[in-house]
């Protein structure tokens, strides 16, 4: 009778979100990066002990001060969804997009537009999976911001303590891989997405191009300055203030996204 008690108990201590990651299925996982999480929470100073990340599907982080965040988690893990076509493959995934800020020291001037291209960084891939005609629908994930010392993912090193940041804004430019970072064929701001969150879906029209799509990570903001972080990103600010992310200083994300030939995102969508 002991035996089956404590079988039963053990039954009990499982996570109710856990079926989510039984369906990594073949999700194509593309890059693991380099470096590992500092910061997180809200509050504090630099090199402070934030309180851990949100488990995946355990408590949700907040949703509040954005109408851009999923407020189920779980949805990273969920398998893809069918459209009627025969698609075999999982959406795609890049993690551990490690990036640096733009604002320089003279205030919040952009030293740089975008400090993440697809087609040109250390997490690059294959860049075929890139390529669609109809349909490129994405969307990403804010982590914890790496150690000091890790390489970016374009090869720049993180000087700075990791600073504790509770949110991100971001914009993500699509464009024809054959065209520079300042030509995009769609962009969308993502604002106020809180560590550990994920953002709705954006379904992106993709250009008229025989060539790959690229995608580019920019315009970041986060709600730090000088004296901590908390709160929401506000929309003005200088150095050492709101809202653009210090160029010394680096953020993690990670994103997904669908296209032709794979399943679709599972989760709500912004422009549905």
């Amino acid at each position: 009778m002991m035996t089956i008690f404590l079988f039963l108990v053990g039954l009990a201590l499982v996570p109710s979100c856990g079926k989510g990651k039984k369906n990594k299925g073949k999700r194509q996982e593309m890059e693991k990066g380099g470096g590992s999480g500092g910061s997180g929470g809200s509050g504090g100073g630099r090199g402070s002990q934030p309180p851990p990340e949100a488990s995946r599907c355990g408590g949700a982080p907040s949703c509040t001060g954005t109408n851009d965040c999923d407020p189920d988690p779980c949805n990273w893990d969920k398998a893809g969804i069918r459209d009627g076509n025969s698609q075999e493959d999982r959406y795609y995934e890049v993690s551990n997009i490690i990036v640096h800020g733009t604002a320089n020291r003279d205030g919040n001037t952009p030293r740089k537009l975008a400090r993440w291209e697809s087609n040109n960084s250390t997490n690059r891939v294959n860049q075929d999976v890139y390529s669609t005609d109809q349909r490129f629908n994405f969307r990403a994930r804010v982590y914890e911001a790496p150690s000091k010392g890790t390489l970016d993912s374009s090869g720049e090193r993180c000087e700075m303590m990791p600073m504790p940041y509770g949110k991100l804004s971001f914009t993500v430019g699509v464009r024809s891989a054959s065209n520079n970072s300042t030509n995009y064929d769609g962009k969308y701001t993502f604002r106020n997405i809180s560590v550990g969150a994920i953002t709705k879906i954006y379904q992106f029209d993709p250009p008229i191009t025989r060539n790959n799509l690229a995608i580019d990570i920019l315009d970041l903001k986060w709600n730090c300055n000088n004296e901590g972080c908390s709160g929401d990103i506000v929309s003005d600010g200088q150095f050492f203030n709101q809202p653009y992310l210090w160029h010394r200083d680096c953020v993690t994300l990670g994103i997904q996204f669908s296209t032709d030939y794979t399943t679709d995102l599972p989760g709500p969508k912004i422009n549905p």
